[in-house]
């Protein structure tokens, strides 16, 4: 008993389970079955979609009024301040953002964040004026996430700003160095 090959593709096909499609081979007098599979195979996934920037403004409150600050290649230079504010339209999820001083240690300061309409509200006020001279960074990050993002999904860039306070370098006051211990 002879089985033809048609015959024998087809019980391939039925044996194998996988999903295939009938295609003709121009110039031949056979049906070839493709597995479906095959096809899928060549697609690459190119992963997340690239993060966005993020944008954002940030004022600045010193004693001569509230300032819009511009930064240029990230960095901008301000007045000694006690407030800052930075507003975005993007309402952020599991965020923090943190202001560092030059030696790259967080400055204390109250915090209020407000999530509105219009995005995310985020105020730092600080207890003393920033010191003159001094560079410090804000920094907004995720706080647990490996990415930034918003309540739409979306993912956006770490956001690290540079910000140059006006005037001299102030001297760091000296530690204050233990007493004389008295004699027992």
């Amino acid at each position: 008993m002879r089985i033809d090959r048609r015959v024998w593709v087809v019980l391939l096909g039925l044996m194998t389970g996988c999903p295939s499609e009938r295609r003709e081979v121009p110039d031949a007098a056979v049906e070839v079955m493709v597995d479906a599979g095959a096809a899928e195979a060549s697609v690459v996934d190119a992963g997340p979609p690239a993060p966005l920037p993020l944008e954002f403004t940030v004022k600045a409150r010193s004693d001569g009024g509230e300032e819009a600050l511009t930064f240029i290649d990230g960095a901008a230079e301000l007045e000694p301040v006690t407030k800052l504010s930075l507003a975005t339209p993007a309402r952020l999820k599991d965020y923090r953002v943190r202001l560092f001083d030059w030696a790259d240690q967080a400055v204390v300061s109250d915090d209020v964040a407000e999530l509105t309409d219009a995005g995310l509200e985020y105020r730092i006020e600080l207890p003393q004026p920033l010191k003159t001279g001094r560079r410090y960074s804000l920094v907004v990050d995720a706080e647990f996430a490996p990415q930034l993002a918003d309540e739409a999904g979306r993912h956006y860039d770490d956001v690290r700003l540079s910000l140059k306070i006006r005037g001299e370098i102030q001297p760091d006051k000296p530690a204050k160095k233990p007493g004389k211990k008295p004699k027992r």
